[in-house]
């Protein structure tokens, strides 16, 4: 049960989170759109790892893990989600979505 809230949460914040960006996309330029919402993502991962008592796992992380998992985020996070909040003002949250 608890999975299926979890769920519906993440739904409903999508959604809610790309129609606020739409006017901001057409505002602020993607990077700077994005920044403090990965920050904020970033930030809560961390604190529900550390509220569940699931931080041993961090221990497992290897220094060339590291880097790529932050390779990863960085194509992932900065130039995926900086094209989609580029389409998201060019082209609508319908469209982009």
């Amino acid at each position: 049960m608890l999975g299926v809230l979890v769920g519906l949460l993440c739904a409903a914040s999508w959604a809610s989170g790309s129609i606020l960006m739409r006017d901001l996309a057409r505002k602020l330029d993607p990077f700077t759109l994005n920044a403090p919402r990965s920050l904020v993502g970033g930030l809560a991962a961390l604190a529900i790892t550390l509220f569940t008592g699931r931080a041993e796992g961090y221990q497992a992380i290897t220094p060339d893990k590291l880097f790529f998992m932050l390779i990863s985020m960085g194509i992932g996070g900065c130039i995926g989600d900086s094209f989609y909040t580029i389409s998201l003002g060019r082209i609508g949250v319908a469209r982009a979505f």
